[in-house]
């Protein structure tokens, strides 16, 4: 199994509540390549976002979403950044000039918070989930071709 799909498996089993396999899994993995990881984790950030709001969304919507994910996210260590998360929101939304300030390996912990919240706020059944995550893979390897 490559570390990108390893990486997936991880991300799988903390989408479906499994997290005692999400951190196995982290463990077994330790530092892993943007490639492997990062480019991943910006499909999956991306496509959730893109099912959540639309494109014209009002800002005083996306900080509501973000204010949520702080309360949800409170004894994340380190602490989520609420500027970070929604920049990064609203660079999938069109202000693509938001992402090239934000540094993207520092960014993943913030758009894997906000992909778990969305795809928990939509109910997804397992099998969405794994839908989800076969689109995320397919954009990600476009992404790296």
């Amino acid at each position: 199994m490559s570390k990108r799909d390893k990486y997936r498996q991880m991300l799988r089993a903390g989408l479906v509540g499994d997290y005692d396999t999400a951190e196995r899994y982290g463990a077994e993995l330790g530092e892993v390549s943007w490639q492997d990881s990062g480019v991943l984790v910006n499909a999956l950030f991306t496509l959730t976002v893109q099912d959540k709001f639309d494109d014209d969304a009002d800002r005083d919507d996306i900080r509501a979403f973000v204010r949520q994910l702080l309360d949800d996210y409170s004894t994340a260590d380190p602490p989520l950044k609420p500027l970070m998360a929604e920049g990064l929101i609203r660079s999938v939304l069109g202000e693509d000039e938001l992402y090239r300030e934000i540094d993207k390996v520092e960014a993943i912990p913030t758009q894997t918070a906000i992909a778990y919240k969305l795809v928990s706020d939509a109910n997804l059944s397992t099998e969405q989930i794994d839908e989800l995550l076969a689109d995320a893979s397919e954009l990600a390897d476009r992404w790296s071709n």
